[in-house]
């Protein structure tokens, strides 16, 4: 799960997720039906992500092939954030960064 995933990963994690709730709620769909949470996991575990990696692994998801640019550009963005905008490794301290934080400080999708 998310709790073996680096700081970086975390982040990685994060933005794919956001970005999965944005395309849910743009297409009215539940969140599961974007890409499945194996999914997001799989793209924050990639160290170096590829668009070939990505449409692989949005291969089951068809509708999601235009995003596969997107996802890249975001999560690559995301490898290499400044230390503050990472998740914080102690979880009160996580929900209280996570609570005040911006979508868009890793470049977001």
């Amino acid at each position: 799960g998310s709790a073996k995933l680096s700081r970086r990963q975390q982040g990685v994690l994060r933005e794919v997720y956001l970005w999965r709730e944005e395309a849910a709620a743009a297409a009215d769909r539940p969140p599961f039906k974007i890409v499945g949470p194996d999914v997001l996991l799989a793209i924050a575990e990639l160290s170096s992500p590829t668009i070939a990696d990505i449409e692989r692994l949005l291969a089951n998801y068809p509708r999601q092939a235009r995003n596969v640019e997107t996802v890249v550009a975001a999560v690559t963005r995301c490898l290499a954030p400044p230390a503050p905008n990472l998740p914080h490794p102690d979880p009160a301290a996580a929900q209280a960064q996570w609570g005040a934080y911006q979508p868009r400080t890793c470049g977001g999708v």
